[in-house]
This record gives structure tokens, sequence and C-alpha cells, in this order.
């Protein structure tokens, strides 16, 4: 019984935060506030996390999570990389459109974190990571990727992308889900070609025809 009246008592405080957040916006949300609206004291929501960034995250972070497990189940197995690549990130830009201004936040205030939350950021991007990581080696087993580059780097690399034009995208007064994931698709496509394992025997085959 406790457990559960444990368990209440937080969803329905992610549930106050995130519709206070999204209505009268991060910056003007007092936790303070969130607690009064939550009906609990200012030290219960403190219980639950530290600040409101660490609060922030914790309302997206098991959405997320799932977000990017049910994606990763739903890749096309023959599909080429890039195609896999946006397939699996497009759930993503699905999840945070109607949230807008507030999912930028999100992102942004992540690089921030400190303590068990950021282990927890860490554990979270390391799952995504992972994921990436599988589908960049399914494509060296069909040769579509070339295997002289460093694993970690080319998830890294893929990663970037990913974020930098997530954040791009979310930026915008009216974030447009089509067009969001037209421009994601278009950067990967030029990692896609760069990494890709006939480009380089192509460039491969251009050097020594030009010694």
């Amino acid at each position: 019984m406790r457990e559960r009246n444990k368990l209440q008592k937080r969803r329905r405080i992610y549930q106050v935060a995130r519709r206070l957040f999204e209505k009268q916006g991060y910056d003007s949300t007092t936790m303070r506030q969130i607690a009064r609206a939550a009906d609990v004291g200012e030290g219960t929501v403190f219980l639950y996390a530290k600040d409101k960034r660490e609060l922030l995250f914790r309302i997206f972070k098991d959405d997320l999570a799932a977000v990017f497990e049910s994606a990763f189940k739903e890749v096309p197995a023959n599909a080429s990389l890039l195609d896999q690549l946006v397939s699996f990130t497009t759930p993503l830009y699905r999840f945070l459109q109607p949230h807008g201004a507030l999912a930028r936040i999100m992102v942004r205030e992540n690089f921030n974190l400190t303590g068990p939350a950021s282990e927890e950021v860490a554990g979270l991007r390391m799952n995504i990571t992972d994921k990436i990581a599988r589908l960049l080696q399914d494509a060296q087993r069909r040769a579509e990727v070339r295997r002289d580059v460093e694993m970690s780097k080319l998830v890294d690399a893929i990663w970037a992308v990913v974020r930098f034009y997530t954040d791009d995208w979310l930026g915008e007064r009216k974030p447009v889900l089509a067009e969001g994931v037209a421009r994601l698709r278009t950067g990967l496509s030029l990692l896609v070609e760069g990494i890709s394992a006939e480009a380089a025997l192509r460039r491969s085959r251009a050097g020594a025809s030009g010694t």
C-alpha cells in the first residue's frame, strides 16, 4: 500500500509539473507552485527531484526509453542503413513534437544534470547508442558500412547528427514532423555515404589510379 501511494504521488507530481511547464513556461514555474498544484508539501517534490532541471528529465525519461525500445523493434530488417536509422529516429520526433519548446528545454538541460540523474541520462544514452551500434554492425555484415573505423566513433557521429538536427528542429516556433524528419534524413544520408563500404572502395581505387 505504501509503495502504491508513493507511485501515485510521484505520478501526480510529474503530471502537474508537465502541465504547468507547458501552460506557463518552464522558467516561470517554481517547485512551490508544483507542490501546491499537486497537493503535496514542497519537501515532497524535492524527494523526487532536487530541482526543476531534474524534474523535467524525470517527466520525460520513462517515455523516451519506451519510445526507443518500441522504435528499435519496428526497424525494418531488410532496409538500407539510412532507412533503418530514419525509422529508428522518427518516433522520437513524433513523441517530441507536441511538447515543442518544453522538449527543447529538456534536451538542453540534460547536459547540465549532476549526481544520480546524470548517471540516468548516461544510461539512457547508452541504451540508445547501443541500438545504433547494432544497426551499424548489421550493416557491416551486409558489407554496407566500412570496417576500418572504430565502432564507437561511428556511433558518436550518428548520434551527433541526430542531436544536432533534433535540437535545430525543436527550435522552430511550430516544428513540423515531416519537415524535421526530411532534414534529419538529409543529414544522415551525407554521413552514411561517407562511411559506406562502397564509397571507401571508390576512394581507394581513385587513389590507386592516381599513383
